[in-house]
């Protein structure tokens, strides 16, 4: 689901550079509340949707969902979001930018960084540890064993 959010999020980003009108509208569209709901479920970085001035009297302003989305994906590792959306692992711990030909670039942790063949470079997924392929169906798996290719 996290992939699917980011996806349609880069779909309807590109709908927003046809006219300024169309690009105000679709910032505080509908649509990014639920995906902003799929890549922070228990929102962890909800303090990120207020803008704080220097001025102690001065108001805070609230950020348009879309801001408040690009926020959320630009510093969490999307590795991490894709593989367990339910749990806070991955927000705001991106360390370096990696290119997705289908997204984009998006962060990558520390330990996604290093290890780079340990997911696809396409759909983000994991590959299964040696303990869930016993568990599980082989026919059911659907997932990168290894990424042997280093440029995606």
């Amino acid at each position: 689901m996290v992939y699917t959010a980011l996806r349609d999020a880069q779909e309807v980003e590109k709908i927003m550079t046809i006219c300024p009108q169309w690009g105000a509208a679709i910032e505080t569209h509908m649509f990014w509340m639920p995906a902003i709901a799929l890549i922070n479920p228990h929102d962890i970085m909800a303090a990120h949707a207020w803008i704080r001035n220097n001025n102690s009297s001065a108001p805070p302003v609230r950020t348009s969902p879309f801001h408040h989305f690009r926020n959320i994906t630009r510093f969490s590792c999307i590795v991490c979001r894709v593989n367990a959306p339910y749990s806070m692992q991955g927000l705001g711990n991106a360390k370096r930018a990696v290119f997705n030909p289908y997204l984009g670039y998006f962060g990558v942790c520390r330990d996604h960084d290093k290890r780079p063949t340990t997911y696809c470079g396409l759909c983000y997924r994991e590959r299964q540890s040696i303990d869930a392929e016993h568990q599980t169906n082989p026919h059911l798996i659907a997932g990168c064993l290894e990424n042997e290719d280093l440029d995606t």
